[in-house]
């Protein structure tokens, strides 16, 4: 599936926690935030090599949780309207570019379950006023 929203930054070789990316679709805007995850271990996974863990243990690389939040005209919709946990964070011998794929594809779904929220709002608004 082509991106549908447009990405107005990305993701660097070196990632910190807190660190963001941006994107838009008409009125909407996207913001994709890296945060510690602090529930994955490399030891969950049979994946990681004893330097891989080594290295996280000394906190050269991290797993992070990459959330988006959602706004409509700058009113806030979900302060994380989509999420996923378990990413690799400055892993060894990385560019962090994949960080960016994921940022599209949850900017995608993003924008679907935005247009969700402000259905609903608008619903919400609709009753009440009534």
């Amino acid at each position: 599936m082509e991106t549908q929203v447009q990405i107005q930054d990305f993701f660097g070789p070196f990632v910190c926690d807190g660190d963001s990316i941006s994107a838009q679709q008409d009125q909407f805007s996207f913001t994709a935030t890296i945060t510690h995850d602090p529930d994955t271990r490399p030891t969950d996974f049979d994946c990681y090599s004893p330097e891989n863990i080594k290295s996280w243990k000394k906190e050269d690389w991290y797993f992070g949780v990459m959330g988006v939040s959602a706004s409509y005209n700058d009113v806030l919709l979900d302060d994380c309207i989509v999420a996923i946990g378990g990413v690799n964070v400055n892993f060894p011998e990385s560019d962090n570019s994949y960080l960016n794929e994921i940022a599209k594809e949850l900017f995608d779904e993003a924008l679907d379950e935005a247009h969700r929220a402000l259905s609903m709002l608008r619903q919400s608004v609709c009753q009440e006023v009534a």
